[in-house]
């Protein structure tokens, strides 16, 4: 009994083209340009009294790094 070689049906790539490599596009900055901070524009934190700030657990040295950064932020 003869066995005929079974012929391999996968399809195979079409290798006599070379691989179309894709050019890197230029990425364009985003159509809205977000404008700078205003230096005169709120606080987007409420300022809270000291008193509030201990009960939201706080501690002093926290308190008082926080007027710091506030005072600074004014000048």
């Amino acid at each position: 009994m003869e066995t005929t070689p079974v012929e391999d049906t996968t399809p195979t790539p079409d290798i006599s083209e070379p691989p179309v490599a894709e050019e890197p596009v230029a990425e364009k900055p985003p159509a809205e340009v977000q404008e700078p901070v205003q230096k005169q524009q709120p606080a987007a934190e409420p300022e809270y009294t000291d008193d509030e700030l201990r009960a939201f657990g706080w501690t002093e040295e926290q308190i008082e790094w926080q007027r710091q950064t506030e005072a600074m932020q004014r000048e």
